[in-house]
């Protein structure tokens, strides 16, 4: 709230007359205003509704003053209270003061003495209203944070500036088998691989330079060996992938490194997955490479650019790939113009089901004209578009030399019978 605010304001006094008076200098002030003549009304406005302002008369016959502060205690109220009492009494006033009454006015009192008390009273309420929420939303903000670093699937460290752990987050224990508590104080050192100690180091070492960047790395960590114990289909090592920043320690001074914060995320999982793609496309490429069909993808767009042909290319037309895939008109400009009126019209037929073949020949980068067969196909989307073609070249030379040698003796074997 703002201290210019308008408050609501419940007055307790059991002089009817003061009562009315300090309602009505309230009220003009623009504050809403409730009156109580007695503790027992206090008590029953203070339990139903909530004020920001109490101004509170000690002696009262019944239920006292200082009652009606214990009870303000008691629930934890938010609301500043002034206490207004004719006593000359030192030690009801500190026993006021003491029960979180934040002035005390002496009867009889001034509208401008009443008036300035209530100025600053709304003050203080504003600054502690503000301070506590201020103080509720970090400690929100600190639990979010707590949650959210306790539940991340990733390991989160923090490190002193020598690389020893100071803190760990849970995913240390279903990750790694380790307690967070048992590692504080180790070395970060000590869970990574012999292999990667190297890296480890230089990491910390640039670290400790105190770059303002994050700085990151790739290390393989080893697992507990009471857990792999338990969890044997586990594989011993786990790779991480590092982001790490420096803690910056600033002064008059100079800056220096203190330590730093640790995200390793587990990528183990995805490096087996690449070994094992790895494997298998040097194993389809090995076959393919041995396949006497040279593989081709292009792609359905204008010109109908080449997006991929296997390597044994090469042994078909003296062209690598890369050249190929580089220069989209280069297999255009090789087959044979006699030939291209012909391929055009087989192709026009390319659907999804019904794939075609045609015989045409292409100009070997030695000059030389090499007979191949095309078989193609067309591969569409779920929505019916064309998403490439796919198909083979095989080389179809010695077939075609063939036919034309058996063709030609037929016509002599012919030619020989007339005679």
């Amino acid at each position: 709230m703002d201290e210019n605010e308008i408050l609501s304001i419940l007055v307790v006094d059991d002089e009817l007359g003061l009562l009315v008076s300090l309602e009505q200098l309230l009220k003009m002030q623009g504050h809403r205003v409730t009156i109580a003549a007695s503790g027992v009304q206090a008590l029953t406005h203070l339990a139903e509704i909530r004020y920001d302002l109490l101004l509170l008369d000690l002696a009262m016959p019944g239920v006292s003053g200082a009652r009606v502060l214990d009870f303000i205690v008691e629930r934890s109220l938010d609301i500043a209270v002034i206490v207004i009492s004719g006593t000359t009494s030192v030690i009801e006033a500190t026993s006021a003061m003491r029960r979180g009454a934040i002035d005390f006015l002496r009867k009889p009192f001034g509208p401008e003495e009443l008036l300035g008390s209530v100025a600053n009273a709304a003050h203080k309420l504003a600054l502690e209203r503000a301070n506590r929420c201020m103080s509720q939303r970090l400690e929100a903000s600190e639990r979010l944070h707590r949650f959210i670093v306790q539940h991340s699937p990733d390991l989160i460290f923090v490190l002193d500036v020598e690389g020893r752990f100071t803190y760990l987050n849970h995913r240390i224990k279903t990750l790694l088998g380790f307690e967070p508590e048992v590692l504080v104080g180790k070395s970060l050192l000590e869970l990574v691989t012999p292999m990667d100690r190297g890296k480890a180091k230089q990491l910390l070492a640039d670290l400790a330079d105190g770059p303002i960047k994050s700085l990151s790395a790739e290390l393989c960590l080893a697992r507990d060996s009471e857990f792999r114990r338990h969890h044997p289909r586990l594989p011993p090592l786990v790779i991480v992938e590092v982001i790490a920043l420096a803690i910056i320690e600033e002064n008059a001074q100079a800056s220096r490194c203190t330590g730093s914060h640790i995200v390793a995320h587990d990528i183990t999982e995805r490096r087996r997955a690449e070994e094992a793609l790895r494997r298998a496309s040097a194993r389809l490429e090995h076959v393919v490479g041995a396949s006497p069909a040279v593989i081709y993808s292009r792609h359905p767009g204008p010109g109908m650019p080449i997006n991929f042909v296997s390597a044994n290319i090469y042994e078909l037309i003296g062209y690598p790939a890369e050249e190929l895939i580089a220069d989209h008109q280069l297999w255009e400009r090789l087959i044979h113009m006699d030939d291209r009126m012909r391929l055009d019209a087989v192709l026009e037929n390319l659907d999804e089901h019904h794939p075609v073949s045609c015989e045409y020949r292409v100009r070997h980068r030695d000059g030389e004209w090499r007979w191949i067969r095309d078989t193609a196909r067309l591969i569409f989307d779920d929505e019916g578009r064309p998403l490439e073609r796919v198909g083979s070249w095989l080389d179809y030379t010695e077939a075609q030399q063939l036919a034309e040698q058996l063709n030609h003796q037929a016509h002599h074997d012919s030619l020989t019978e007339l005679s």
